[in-house]
């Protein structure tokens, strides 16, 4: 079983696997309608160079002065650069740093944004072998999604989320922009049947079971 497609390159090419990166609900919500005031973009998980956290504050320049909000949370080696970053007062009352949250405290969160940001950098080996699992926590949560191409989230997710090309800041905003100032038109594009149906736990169960009968171990 494989959390990443690439990870099956290395085994020999008789040897049956199966994907399996995560789970989603079988029917994925989505939030519909314009958010308001400002859209307001998540960033959870890892602080750190391979995650693409900094390249996600250097995009924040090629943003609009309105209509967004970005939510960091999470712990790493980049927490206190993002501090100190935050501090700046062109960001006050633009980017909230949480740290790491409860699990309730995380929940609500979610529930509060609009769009969560997967800014893994392609060039980074760590992309070669895992499945950025934030992907999913924001597609369950209804979220749109807005993610690199790193980890094969596209062949893996399809049309379910909106993609940037390149691991530039400029690449990051341009996507970002396109939610702040179309959210309504970016939901429209997206198409998470793809992922609902491969990647549901009663799908993911019945392919598994489908696996495991092939190798032998169920009959």
């Amino acid at each position: 079983m494989l959390a990443h497609p690439a990870l099956g390159k290395r085994l020999p090419a008789t040897m049956p696997t199966e994907l399996v990166p995560g789970f989603v609900p079988g029917e994925i919500p989505m939030k519909q309608g314009a958010p308001g005031p400002e859209v307001r973009f998540l960033y959870s998980g890892t602080l750190d160079h391979p995650r693409g956290v900094d390249l996600l504050l250097e995009a924040l320049q090629f943003l609009p002065t309105q209509g967004w909000h970005l939510d960091i949370t999470g712990h790493g080696p980049l927490a206190e650069s993002i501090s100190r970053f935050l501090a700046e007062a062109r960001w006050k009352g633009k980017v909230e740093y949480h740290q790491a949250l409860p699990p309730d405290d995380y929940e609500r969160l979610l529930a509060a944004c609009h769009v969560g940001l997967n800014c893994q950098r392609p060039s980074d080996p760590v992309s070669g072998v895992t499945f950025p699992s934030k992907v999913f926590t924001y597609l369950a949560a209804g979220l749109v999604v807005i993610s690199s191409r790193a980890s094969e989230v596209d062949k893996i997710c399809g049309k379910a989320c909106l993609y940037y090309d390149g691991e530039t800041p400029q690449s990051l905003a341009a996507a970002m922009n396109e939610a702040i100032t179309d959210f309504t038109g970016v939901c429209r594009k997206l198409d998470r049947n793809e992922v609902a149906g491969r990647f549901s736990i009663d799908a993911t169960t019945a392919r598994l079971r489908n696996f495991l009968q092939t190798v032998g171990f169920l009959k």
